[in-house]
């Protein structure tokens, strides 16, 4: 296909995915009817497409889908556009593991950048969109139906909610589990008000004044002075713009009560939390933890409620080891099946 066809599939929402088969770009969220391949092949093993153009505002910087048997790499700015590079040993390289990454509410791949650029060597990370949808289940099916065969799955907040709703949907394809600032429990009463009133303010145009007010309340007190970070999560927010906000308000208010469910995690799973999380605070993520057999609980000093950008240093250092740890706390070899767990709705 030509380079025009993936231009106007990353356009449409998609991400670029590099595969195993060699210098090929598809595209994925994005719709049938915005799929498009693209041989990117090159002499010297280097390939580049110019997409800058299709970029826009949206400035989509994410790391795309990797494969995890070759060791090819891609990522895409408005700077340089889509680019993948194969490097000489790749396909002797150890096999990476498949890291499926969920943005939270108003987030989207940038979110996760400064962490999964500290991963790259042990993980094949993916961010898939959690804005295309109404409803939590239907945002794990989004997940699910981008996502590889099995892999690693990691959600911060409303992509955490997202997570466990996946895996309660296909256990057998999640290898381990990390929980990042999140809670199991249902909306609250005080929640539903508030969401409530900022659907009635998105719709009467109210956008982009919640961008920002919600971008200065999901960092601590002393990180709001911070004019770089909270423009970033401003400028994220505006990306996701009011339509994909009000898709995850009424996801929000419909989400499921996951805690009679933690109990039949069997994959490896680490909780982590910031110690001066004001929006998902340290008393939900003990109740994860709690609740799952086998977790792990990590409290992030000095980090909020957005603590892959407050401290992705700390949050990285903690994956590596969740990364490294045994995928199921069932005997090695042994199938992680859907047997057990309720019927997902």
């Amino acid at each position: 296909m030509s380079v025009e066809s993936v231009r106007r599939a990353i356009a449409a929402g998609g991400t670029a995915i590099i595969d195993e088969s060699g210098w090929v770009v598809s595209m994925a969220n994005a719709g049938a009817a915005a799929t498009a391949d693209v041989d990117l092949s090159a002499a010297d093993g280097k390939a580049r497409a110019e997409l800058s153009d299709a970029f826009g505002d949206r400035r989509p910087e994410f790391y795309s889908a990797v494969s995890a048997t070759t060791g090819i790499s891609a990522r895409a700015t408005p700077d340089v556009g889509l680019y993948g590079r194969l490097t000489d040993d790749a396909r002797t390289m150890p096999a990476r593991e498949p890291l499926v990454l969920l943005p939270g509410m108003l987030g989207d791949a940038d979110v996760w950048d400064d962490v999964a650029a500290r991963l790259a060597d042990r993980a094949a990370p993916q961010v898939c969109r959690i804005d295309l949808d109404d409803s939590v289940p239907e945002m794990a099916e989004s997940v699910l139906a981008a996502a590889p065969v099995q892999f690693a799955l990691a959600g911060h907040s409303l992509g955490a909610i997202v997570a466990l709703e996946v895996v309660r949907r296909a256990p057998h394809r999640v290898t381990r589990l990390a929980l990042l600032n999140s809670s199991a429990r249902p909306a609250s009463a005080r929640q539903l008000t508030e969401w409530a009133m900022l659907a009635e303010r998105t719709t009467a145009g109210g956008f982009p004044d919640i961008a920002r007010e919600l971008a200065l309340a999901n960092l601590p007190e002393n990180r709001r002075g911070d004019g770089d970070l909270v423009d970033r999560l401003e400028r994220m927010a505006l990306r996701v713009g009011a339509a994909g906000f009000l898709r995850q308000l009424r996801a929000q208010v419909s989400r499921p009560d996951s805690r009679p469910f933690l109990s039949l995690l069997t994959v490896a799973t680490v909780v982590v939390s910031g110690a001066l999380d004001e929006v998902s605070p340290g008393e939900l993520q003990r109740e994860l933890a709690a609740g799952i057999p086998g977790s792990r609980l990590v409290t992030i000093d000095g980090a909020g409620h957005m603590s892959m950008l407050e401290a992705p240093v700390a949050v990285a250092e903690v994956m590596e080891t969740w990364l490294s740890s045994r995928r199921s706390h069932r005997e090695a070899g042994t199938a992680v099946t859907s047997a057990g767990w309720p019927s997902p709705a």
